[in-house]
């Protein structure tokens, strides 16, 4: 492509940014001279429709209309409709219009669309690199269509985000008969997808096919201690098993799962938020090295004799840490002499966001702000609040 190509290049893919703050600025492709129109019939198109529709339906509308008219769909390499009502405008461009063999990127997430055979199927035909496509009430037939040609055109799918849909046991099946060819996925969400542990254990069972596979999003699925085992694969650098019914009961199985976390030495951000789990420092190993650690209620608080609990061992644990930027203890119970020693012990002088709301610290609320001002300069986000003691709360004193 020549230089003056390359100009026009960027000029559009400027062009087609159309956030919400930029789009009374966009220049409609019908005024722009014919020469400069015959330039970009063979430049690649990034069109980025973020929340365009809501802020201004009527621009919309007519930079869509400047894009058909001109033909240029054809060149469309990549598409962004996060958020956007408009979406069922962009249905109605043809396959003569829209060459499919083209299109590597497609993010259409929290349109909430229902399922659609036609949208699936057109997917389908594209050789996607990422594929976002969650909150969008999809179930397991939008997946059915989804993977017809998955063999042929999704075999560099890096990155796939189904989360926060309604695909089911039955989804997850289908997800997992596909894995084998999804060989170069590297960040996969199915979060908040009702998989369960059938579903949950399908997947497990064809994962590790997936020897690229660095980030895990399994959150809010009900999967349990067992099944959570079998997806702690070495290669993880993000791990995300919020609310998953993970326990600490079932003292073999959780010394399992805690014994294959302290294996994962590549792991940066690990979120086991909302699960039972009372002894961490069981995976204190796993715990060093992290950038992001998320404990938020998981029921490990202080009890009488400091040492006799897990808090001493998990503060032993974070101690070692020097590269931890954001932490969250909230909804623990933990007390004031507790959270002291935890964060009075911390060497991670990088550490950017802090949350500590949700406990039991009482009066030494005050201490902890002013230690954190003072030694962690990186600080931005500190939140104490609702930190009162149980006495104090229900009139106890």
């Amino acid at each position: 492509m020549s230089l003056m190509n390359d100009n026009v290049y960027k000029l559009f893919e400027i062009l087609f940014n159309v956030h919400e703050w930029i789009c009374h600025e966009i220049v409609i492709l019908s005024i722009i001279s014919k020469e400069m129109r015959n330039l970009v019939m063979d430049s690649s198109l990034k069109i980025n429709f973020i929340m365009m529709y809501q802020r201004n339906n009527k621009r919309f509308q007519q930079i869509f209309n400047s894009l058909k008219r001109n033909n240029l769909f054809r060149n469309v390499i990549s598409v962004n409709l996060f958020n956007n009502g408009g979406i069922g405008v962009i249905q109605t461009i043809t396959d003569e219009e829209l060459n499919l063999q083209n299109i590597v990127y497609v993010d259409i997430g929290n349109n909430l669309l229902g399922n659609n055979d036609d949208l699936a199927k057109r997917l389908s035909l594209c050789p996607l690199t990422t594929l976002e496509v969650n909150n969008n009430n999809f179930n397991s037939g939008f997946l059915k269509n989804l993977f017809t040609n998955t063999k042929k055109n999704f075999s560099n799918l890096v990155l796939f985000n189904i989360s926060y849909n309604k695909i089911g046991v039955e989804g997850a099946k289908i997800i997992a008969s596909q894995l084998p060819s999804l060989e170069k996925l590297q960040k996969f969400n199915i979060c908040n997808c009702n998989i369960r542990k059938e579903g949950a254990e399908s997947i497990a069972s064809n994962i590790g096919q997936c020897t690229g596979l660095t980030s895990l999003n399994l959150s809010f699925n009900d999967i349990g201690t067992k099944v959570a085992i079998e997806f702690l694969k070495t290669g993880l650098v993000s791990l995300n098993l919020r609310n998953n019914c993970i326990r600490d009961e079932d003292e073999d199985e959780y010394e399992e799962f805690a014994s294959k976390l302290n294996c994962l030495t590549r792991l940066k951000k690990l979120n086991l938020a909302d699960n039972c789990i009372r002894k961490p420092s069981k995976f204190g190993k796993a715990l060093k090295n992290l950038k992001l650690l998320n404990l938020s209620g998981t029921d490990f608080n202080d009890l009488d004799n400091l040492e006799e609990n897990d808090i001493y061992n998990l503060t032993l644990a974070l101690k070692e840490n020097t590269t931890l930027i954001d932490l969250n203890l909230s909804g623990n119970d933990i007390e004031r002499d507790a959270a002291e020693h935890i964060i009075f012990s911390l060497n991670c002088t990088n550490l950017f966001s802090l949350d500590l709301s949700e406990n039991q610290i009482d009066d030494g609320v005050k201490g902890i702000v002013k230690y954190c001002q003072e030694k962690f300069l990186a600080l931005k986000y500190l939140d104490t609040d609702d930190n009162m003691s149980w006495d104090k709360r229900y009139g106890f004193n």
